[in-house]
Formats: C-alpha cells, structure tokens, sequence
C-alpha cells in the first residue's frame, strides 16, 4: 500500500526530527588563541541589544562599540549580519541606519572599517565625509589624532586615495621617547593604545620604518611582570591591561614580528589571563568585570589580525570561488582553498560535513539577496527572515535548478505499492531509495522527490538514479551517493 506525505507536513517539525546519520569530518583542534577568541565571541554575540547595536560606555546602543563589534564577529569568521537581536536586528543594519548621523571622522572609520570587513557597501557619503574632514595645515582628519589614524586605515581599506600628508603627519606626531598620544602632540605624553595603532597604519601605508621601530622600543617599556602592556607609564605601576596588551599585539604582528615571543615576553598569554570564566574579558584585575571593550580588541588580536581586518565575505561568485587565504576563526580546507566560517560551519559539521556536502568550493559571498557557499553536493543559504530559528539555513534547490538547466521534464505518478508518495510533487520514494532518505535528512537536506527513481544496467552494473529538490541521489550495488551538484550549480553563477 502507498503511505502518503501530506501537503501540510509542517517543515518546522521535520528540521527537528530529521537528523542527517553520516559520519562527520572531524578538524584539527583549535590552538589555545583561537579557543580564547571562540569563547569571547560566542559571549559578544550575546550582547546585542534589541535594537541591534551594542552597547558603549553609556549603556545604549554606541556606533563606535557597535562597529567594533562587528570587526570583531567578522575576525572570528562569524558574519555580523547573522548575529540577530531579539527585535530580529543585526548589528550592519543598525549601523546603516545611524550612520547618516555621524560627523567625527575617527567614528566614521570605524564604521567604514565595519562594513569592509564584513564585505559590505559602505554606506553612501560616509568615505566623502572623511575626506572633507582633511585639515590643511595639519594634514590630520578631524581634530583627533587617533581618529586620524583609523580614517587613513579605512580610506585606504576602501580603496580611497591618501594623501601623501595625511602619513606624513604620523612620523611628525611622534614624541622623541617613540611614543605617539591621544593629541597627536609630539612634546605631550604618549600611549600604548595610540602608539599601537600608529604603527599599524604606517606598516599598512608601508611608511617610515624608523618610527615603527622606535614605536615598538617604546611598548616594551611598558610591559609588567607578566608581560602584559599597560597604558602609559603612569598607570604601569597598577599592571597591564587587556586593551593595551591586545593593541600592541597587533602592533607587534603589523611588525612582522612574533608576539608569543617578542623580546622574551609572551604577549598571547599574558593577553589571555584577562580572560573571565565567561569567555569575556576583563580590563584589568582591579577592574574585573566583563568588558565588552576589553572583548572586542582582544578577539582579532588573539587570531592574529590587523586593522583592516580582511573581509570575510567574497564581493561577488567570481571572486568567492578564486582559492582564498585561510581566514582567522575559520577552517580553510587545502583540498580547495576555501574557508568554512560560521554560520554555516556548524551546520556543516551537524548534518554531515564532509561525505554529505563534500568540500567548500567557494566562499562565503551574497547572490540574489541571500548570503550563500557553494560545496561540492550543496549550496548553503542563511535567510535572514528565518533568523534565529532552526531553519536558518537552508539548502539551495539544486536538483530542481540542475533539471531545469537540463530542460528535463518529469511526467507526475501514480501512488506505487509500499512506496511513500509525495502529493507535493506527485513522486514515490521505494524501498531502499525511501531508506535512505528517511536517515539522511529527509526533506531538509534532500528535499521532495521530482522523479520516480530509474534503473540503468551497463556492463558495470546497474545504477539507480532519483532526483530530488535539493540534491540527486545515485545507488550503486547498494551503495549510496550524492552527485556534485553544487559544482555545477557554481558554475552556473559564475557563467550569469
């Protein structure tokens, strides 16, 4: 007799019962580093506040704290715009929509900085804004030094012009001690956090090497017992703190140097026991609270980035699917070169990884409004109208796309003895075929059926053949496997 599957079959219900049953690949267990950034960020994903923003100093929703946070996500492989808040806002969004509003240049960075890293537009007139800002006299944007160091960052990260002053104005600012400060004036006292930075955007403007040096013989004087780097050298006497640690961390790295072994100090260990039992980090044992400020510098330099860090979604499929650099807080598979970042290395590796999707094909990257990765048998999609939900992320239908690339039309069926029929799609699903997929994820991964399954005999054998939505399935001498589909489905974008 044939069991029907109804047409209102809540797919809610089916993602939670159907469970993909084949052994998944396992990866190379984290360093100590990239475990410390895991924790921390999985603790900032969770301080979204309704309205998507995160929070500075004040409370409320801050854009400089906000834009922080996303470069911090992003560093961790986790896209900002799927860190949902529970008004269903991410933080990109919340970032837009205050954006216009901004007029400091140092923040308008930060938030063009945001968007690049999360390889987004930035928003319109925001790099303008920063260019207007530009002082004649001083070379500076804005009146903030520091502010001035993170606009040369982002107006070059943008692929913006600099002006030949605007460095020039950096090595000038620099105290005789090699310290660089808040002020930008070069007979004031200088700062770990200011120098820090100084020295990563002359290393990204490949400028002044002489400074740089002069600016890292100034941070190993403010290292404490432990090694961790304090403010100024005023406040050493009170120990390092988590910021200043992390901001030299970066420095050292921008350096081209080894903070794990810098001048006999380990950096990364002593940034590490700043780390609390919630995975945030403190800014110091007199101030032991969690600290978001604290937690969102120390993520990227736990995993070795700089400011910019480097986008982590491709622009377009012709970019996504070019061999890719391995990505901080991301799996990148030699087998292709290509990373497997969150939100979708999860579900990878919970319903199948390896034999049900098989390699990453390309990178993570927008197509038709949908944040997408191509594998080899599959193409993931986060849908942001889903978030939050478990149903986030959805397989492409590439068994219905490679029928229809194919110009293949399939006739509807009758109900079959000891089959179940499908009325969706009017297809059986027999014997061991209906086995399969019933433990191999069913309607979530495989789909509905779009054809009755065929026989062809060779002089190898015979192969059965059912092709449904998301994937088609070939049976071999009782062997079960999923065809490449997402390698043709990739070429297909790549061919639009």
């Amino acid at each position: 007799m044939a069991h029907r599957l109804g047409r209102v079959v809540p797919i809610v219900l089916l993602l939670a019962s159907l469970i993909l049953a084949i052994p998944v690949a396992t990866a190379a267990p984290p360093s100590g580093a990239e475990a410390s950034a895991t924790t921390a960020a999985s603790w900032l994903r969770g301080q979204i506040q309704p309205d998507g923003g995160f929070a500075g100093f004040g409370g409320a929703s801050d854009s400089g704290a906000t834009a922080d946070a996303i470069i911090a996500l992003a560093a961790a492989g986790i896209h900002p715009a799927t860190v949902i808040s529970s008004n269903n806002v991410d933080p990109l969004t919340w970032l837009g929509t205050a954006a216009p509003a901004m007029t400091d240049p140092g923040v308008l960075a930060k938030v063009a900085l945001a968007f690049t890293v999360a390889g987004q537009p930035v928003p319109d007139g925001l790099l303008k804004k920063i260019g207007q800002s530009a002082d004649a006299k001083t070379g500076w944007y804005g009146p903030s030094f520091y502010g001035h160091l993170l606009a040369v960052i982002a107006l070059s990260a943008a692929g913006d012009d600099v002006p030949a002053a605007a460095v020039a104005a950096i090595p000038a600012a620099q105290a005789k001690d090699g310290s660089w400060g808040f002020t930008g004036d070069p007979a004031g006292a200088g700062d770990s956090n200011t120098t820090a930075l100084a020295i990563q955007t002359l290393e990204h403007m490949k400028a002044s090497p002489d400074s740089v040096a002069s600016g890292l013989a100034y941070l190993a004087t403010l290292r404490d017992p432990n090694g961790a780097v304090g403010y100024d050298a005023n406040s050493l006497a009170g120990g390092g703190d988590a910021n200043s640690t992390a901001l030299a961390i970066q420095a050292v790295i921008a350096a081209g140097q080894n903070p794990a072994s810098w001048q006999g100090v380990d950096l990364i260990t002593a940034l590490q026991s700043f780390q609390n039992s919630s995975g945030a980090f403190q800014f110091q044992p007199a101030m032991p609270g969690d600290s978001l400020m604290a937690t969102v510098q120390a993520i990227p330099a736990l995993l070795g980035e700089l400011t910019p860090t480097r986008p982590l979604v491709a622009a377009t499929a012709k970019e996504a699917a070019t061999a890719a650099a391995p990505l901080p807080g991301c799996e990148l598979f030699v087998e292709t070169s290509h990373n497997l970042c969150e939100p979708f290395g999860a579900f990878w590796r919970a319903h199948g990884g390896l034999a049900a999707f098989g390699y990453p094909i390309s990178e993570m990257h927008e197509q038709d409004g949908l944040l997408v990765q191509y594998f080899e048998r599959a193409r993931f999609e986060w849908h942001a109208d889903l978030a939050g939900t478990e149903w986030e992320i959805l397989l492409g239908l590439l068994g219905a796309e490679t029928l229809t690339a194919d110009g293949a039309t399939t006739a509807a069926a009758q109900p079959a003895a000891d089959c179940a029929f499908v009325e969706n799609t009017n297809h059986n699903i027999c014997g061991d075929m209906r086995s399969f997929w019933e433990s191999h994820g069913g309607i979530p991964i495989l789909g509905y059926p779009l054809t009755e399954a065929t026989e062809t005999c060779g002089t190898e054998g015979c192969v059965t053949t059912q092709v449904f939505e998301r994937a088609r399935v070939v049976q071999r001498g009782g062997e079960f496997d999923l065809d490449l589909l997402g390698s043709g489905a990739l070429d297909r974008a790549l061919a639009r």
